[in-house]
């Protein structure tokens, strides 16, 4: 209860909080997962799998559709993810835009906001996508077989991360509205 008293202002200001601060903050969210990621992640000394910052990003955004802003703003994280990661430049970029747009083009497609389920399952889909591209990538850059189960890990920690911080990634979601009504 006390809890509920505490974070309802500022619910009702995020509610009231337009398009532009809400990429604003999503994206130094994104940012910030990014830049932990690059202090050492073991637990009992076994290596934690870092969340891919970008691909939640990518999909909450895409939500409500294909916009510039959101596009632009998931190249600034993929550069980031790129050169925190030692990857080449580019890699990310492409991955976090296709995991975007496929998203979208699948809420358009399969009216998410008629469907709960799909509403419910697509994200995650669109998650493993992003993150098996990511494998094709990295197999295909390295010319050996990369290894499967760090990107598990990963994908199953992004998988978690993204019911936490999906809520702030809304851009132009009103109360009650579902996904896919660009």
């Amino acid at each position: 209860m006390a809890w509920q008293s505490l974070t309802e202002p500022v619910l009702a200001q995020w509610r009231r909080a337009g398009p532009n601060i809400r990429l604003l903050l999503g994206t130094g969210l994104a940012t910030g997962i990014i830049l932990i990621g690059l202090t050492p992640r073991s637990l009992f000394g076994i290596d934690v799998a870092w969340p891919f910052a970008g691909l939640v990003a990518a999909v909450g955004w895409a939500r409500v559709g294909l916009s510039i802003r959101p596009m632009l703003a998931l190249c600034l994280l993929g550069l980031l993810q790129d050169l925190t990661s030692m990857a080449p430049l580019g890699c990310f970029v492409i991955v976090n835009l296709v995991t975007y747009g496929l998203y979208a083009a699948m809420a358009g497609a399969l009216d998410t906001a008629h469907d709960p389920v799909l509403d419910r399952l697509l994200p995650y889909l669109s998650l493993l996508a992003g993150t098996v591209m990511l494998w094709l990538v990295a197999y295909m850059l390295a010319s050996q077989t990369v290894a499967l189960l760090p990107l598990l890990g990963a994908w199953l920690t992004t998988s978690l991360l993204y019911p936490i911080v999906q809520p702030l990634l809304q851009l132009n979601r009103r109360p009650g509205e579902f996904g896919g009504l660009a």
